[in-house]
């Protein structure tokens, strides 16, 4: 397997054991350090939050990672009440791997999506 291939490996492990609810991830990548807080609330209005991997590129030690995030809200999230709806959006990351560990990680998540479907946003102008 190509250094490209075993980090995209490592990362794909690593961020599919977060959306399994694995918090063991935390302790053996430093990179995601600030994840270790956001998760539990989205999980405690998503419990059941799921990520599908569609696609992942790497290059050196970098590696981009695209998916697809799904969950029902049952909980509050960020002064919302449990709508019951289930949500689709996507997620996005960059993770920089050294040593075999994700040391570095930046995500984005469609939450102007998910906020859309939840009926909190409006969906703009009609085309």
């Amino acid at each position: 397997m190509s250094t490209s291939e075993e980090h995209k490996a490592i990362v794909r492990h690593a961020i599919e054991a977060i959306w399994r609810h694995d918090t063991t991830v935390f302790d053996d990548h430093p990179g995601f350090a600030n994840t270790r807080h956001t998760v539990p609330l989205v999980f405690a209005a998503f419990p059941d939050m799921v990520l599908t991997v569609k696609r992942q590129i790497a290059e050196g030690d970098t590696v981009a990672t695209y998916g697809m995030l799904r969950g029902t809200h049952r909980g509050a999230f960020m002064g919302i009440a449990p709508t019951n709806k289930e949500i689709q959006f996507q997620y996005l990351s960059f993770n920089r791997v050294a040593g075999g560990k994700v040391v570095e990680h930046n995500g984005e998540l469609g939450w102007m999506s998910a906020l859309r479907q939840l009926g909190v946003l409006p969906l703009g102008a009609s085309s």
